[in-house]
């Protein structure tokens, strides 16, 4: 399986991604997709007419699956993009309650009623990553000093 961070070994190759959409640029006769999963986010450039006019049902937060040959861009994110050949949509999303991209501030309420959504943005989901790490080694801390955990079990 193909992740965003292992496509610069496959570039000029043809390969398949199966990611989240962050967001979705019509531009006339091409298209950009942004895919997102926990490691990053991918450039895909839509050319062909009949896939342009087959995006306009994708929605943010949908999951597809994008085949295509990578290519390097220096001016794409991450310094590759893949261009379309075809797109096949696992799921549908939903209007989402918050902008999981940032564009527009959600209340604090709404924001941690949908956590499991807000999670997918990068830099959250640093935050987490990181709490997560320094409860394991005080766990782990504790659990070498014979210190008993408390479960709630």
């Amino acid at each position: 399986m193909n992740t965003i961070f292992n496509i610069t070994k496959n570039l000029n190759k043809s390969i398949t991604v199966n990611e989240w959409v962050l967001s979705i640029r019509l531009l006339g006769k091409v298209g950009f997709i942004i895919l997102k999963n926990r490691d990053g986010d991918l450039q895909i450039v839509v050319k062909d007419p009949k896939l342009l006019n087959d995006i306009k049902a994708i929605t943010i937060e949908s999951c597809i699956s994008v085949t295509g040959v990578a290519n390097e861009n220096k001016v794409a994110r991450n310094g590759f993009e893949i261009i379309a050949e075809e797109i096949n949509p696992y799921a549908i999303s939903e209007a989402i309650p918050i902008d999981t991209s940032e564009k527009i501030d959600s209340n604090l309420s709404t924001r941690l009623n949908y956590r499991y959504l807000d999670i997918r943005n990068l830099e959250k989901a640093a935050t987490f990553k990181l709490i997560s790490k320094i409860s394991f080694y005080v766990y782990e801390y504790f659990q070498e000093k014979g210190f008993i955990l408390k479960s709630c079990i």
